[in-house]
């Protein structure tokens, strides 16, 4: 159980298989969409997202744009507000 003001650190071991579609194969560019041409990229690749907890977006907190790819291992740190 979570209690205010402490922190919750979370360690991912991602063990699902490569992601097997080069990216650099269908075009796809550093900062664009997963998704082009009806090809997807990254299809093994995870992340952790919370709703409701009022936490930093900024990582290793709740960062949308931390990408945990397969055999790579990621800490993930949510200080808890105090109130």
């Amino acid at each position: 159980r979570l209690k205010q003001g402490c922190s919750w650190k979370l360690r991912i071991h991602n063990e699902l298989g490569p992601n097997g579609l080069d990216c650099n194969m269908t075009g796809l560019l550093p900062n664009q969409p997963l998704g082009t041409n009806g090809s997807y990229c990254f299809l093994n690749t995870t992340n952790i997202h919370t709703h409701g907890l009022h936490v930093s977006g900024i990582a290793p907190g709740d960062s949308i744009f931390t990408r945990l790819g397969p055999g790579n291992t990621g800490e993930w740190i949510f200080p808890i507000p105090a109130n």
